[in-house]
C-alpha cells in the first residue's frame, strides 16, 4: 500500500512537471518570428482607430458620430440589439454607437458599427400604481 501511495505521488510529481515545462519549452525564442508575423497587421499603414458616441448624421455612403464622419461600404457589419441582421438602415440618428474603423485613403472606413442601447427606463413601484390609473 505504502508502495502504491509514492507511484501515485511520482506519477502526479511528473505530470505537474511536464504539464508546466512542455508549454515553456514551445514558448522559445525559435518561436518567436512566426507567432509575430502571424499576428503582424495586413497593412501596416491603415490603423484601426475607435470611435463612441451618439449618430448626429447618416447618409447612404456614410454616418457621423459626433463630428466625425465615417465612409461605409458593402464590408461594413452592423451590430444593433434586437435585430438579427443589422443594416445601415437599422442605425438611427441619436443612437448611441461604437465604431471600429481604418484610415484609408485619407478617410475613416468603417469595418464594423456597433449600436449600444439607451439606458432602460426604469419604473418604480409608485409610477406603476399611477400608471394604472
Amino acid at each position: 500500500m505504502k508502495l502504491v501511495k509514492i507511484l501515485v505521488i511520482t506519477v502526479l510529481t511528473l505530470s505537474l512537471a511536464l504539464g508546466i515545462g512542455i508549454p515553456a519549452l514551445a514558448n522559445s525564442k525559435n518561436a518567436g518570428p512566426e507567432v509575430a508575423a502571424a499576428v503582424k497587421p495586413e497593412n501596416d499603414k491603415a490603423q484601426v482607430k475607435v470611435i463612441k458616441g451618439e449618430v448626429t448624421n447618416k447618409t447612404a455612403s456614410s454616418i457621423t458620430v459626433g463630428t466625425t464622419l465615417i465612409a461605409v461600404d458593402t464590408n461594413t457589419r452592423y451590430h444593433v440589439p434586437t435585430i438579427k441582421n443589422a443594416t445601415l438602415g437599422d442605425i438611427t440618428m441619436g443612437m448611441n454607437v461604437i465604431v471600429q474603423a481604418r484610415q484609408e485613403n485619407g478617410t475613416l472606413l468603417a469595418r464594423q458599427v456597433v449600436a449600444s442601447p439607451k439606458k432602460p427606463v426604469v419604473v418604480t413601484h409608485r409610477q406603476r400604481d399611477c400608471l394604472r390609473l
